[in-house]
């Protein structure tokens, strides 16, 4: 099975039922436990990496992060299903997503990676915000700055 799938089938935002929960729980305890393996983490980075598993919408996506990152997924690595070479740190900006922002610096992305047209993520952040500002960007643009000095 590929592990995308898997990603997706052990979220537990399902439709709230017993038996739905269960199939969560168990694709949860399966994924962690046994689908951590290097050709497991080799094909989660040769297609969309980080990415994929931060932009899930599951309760525990940090947790199955942290698992894949201390597996070998390189949290630098791009989305290989994107044609704009992004990394997951411009894929937060671009989403406006603090939280995925916190989560990779937390966890030692590179702020001075740039997509093939030249931006970092905090140029990409400025540029949105100079377009459409939004509370959540400006949030993200400080955090980003601070990160950039230190």
């Amino acid at each position: 099975m590929n592990i995308e799938h898997l990603i997706s089938y052990s979220d537990n935002n399902g439709n709230g039922s017993t038996d739905a929960n269960l199939f969560n729980d168990a694709s949860k305890f399966y994924l962690e436990h046994f689908r951590t393996t290097e050709n497991d983490i080799q094909q989660l980075q040769q297609n969309s990496g980080i990415e994929f598993i931060l932009n899930g919408s599951n309760d525990y996506k940090y947790q199955t992060a942290e698992i894949f990152l201390e597996n070998g997924l390189d949290i630098n690595g791009v989305n290989h299903f994107s044609n704009r070479n992004i990394n997951a740190l411009h894929s937060a900006v671009l989403l406006k997503n603090k939280d995925n922002v916190l989560f990779l610096l937390k966890h030692g992305i590179d702020i001075n990676a740039k997509t093939k047209n030249g931006f970092t993520a905090l140029d990409w952040a400025r540029k949105i915000y100079d377009k459409t500002p939004t509370k959540e960007l400006n949030a993200i643009i400080q955090i980003l700055e601070i990160e950039s000095n230190t």
